[in-house]
C-alpha cells in the first residue's frame, strides 16, 4: 500500500478543544471583570475598569488568533461542534470588546 492511497490521519479533537479554550477563557475573565468593575462602582472608583480595558487592548490579538486557529481546525475537520462553538463566542467576545471596550 503506497502513502498516496493512505488516509491522511486526523489530528486529535483534544488540541483544537484546548485552542477554543485558550482563546476563551482570558476573554471571559477581562469581560467578567470589566463587567464586574463597571456595574458596582460609581464615579471616580469605576476608572479601575481601565485595567480590563488594557488587558483587553493589548491581549486580545493573541486571544482572536487561537480562536481562529481553533475554528478552522474544527471547520476543517469537522466533527467538533463544541470548539466550533467555543471559539466562535470567543471571536464575538472580541468584536464585542472593540465596540464596547476601546476608546473612542
Amino acid at each position: 500500500m503506497s502513502s498516496e492511497s493512505r488516509p491522511r490521519p486526523r489530528p486529535p479533537r483534544a488540541l483544537t478543544l484546548v485552542l477554543a479554550y485558550l482563546g476563551f477563557v482570558p476573554m471571559v475573565i477581562i469581560w467578567a471583570s470589566f463587567s464586574w468593575i463597571m456595574l458596582t462602582t460609581t464615579g471616580a472608583s469605576s476608572m479601575a475598569a481601565l485595567m480590563p480595558m488594557a488587558a483587553f487592548m493589548f491581549t486580545s490579538w493573541l486571544w482572536a488568533l487561537l480562536a481562529i486557529i481553533a475554528l478552522a481546525r474544527a471547520a476543517r475537520y469537522g466533527q467538533n461542534a463544541h470548539a466550533m462553538a467555543v471559539s466562535l463566542a470567543a471571536l464575538l467576545l472580541v468584536v464585542l470588546g472593540l465596540v464596547f471596550m476601546l476608546p473612542r
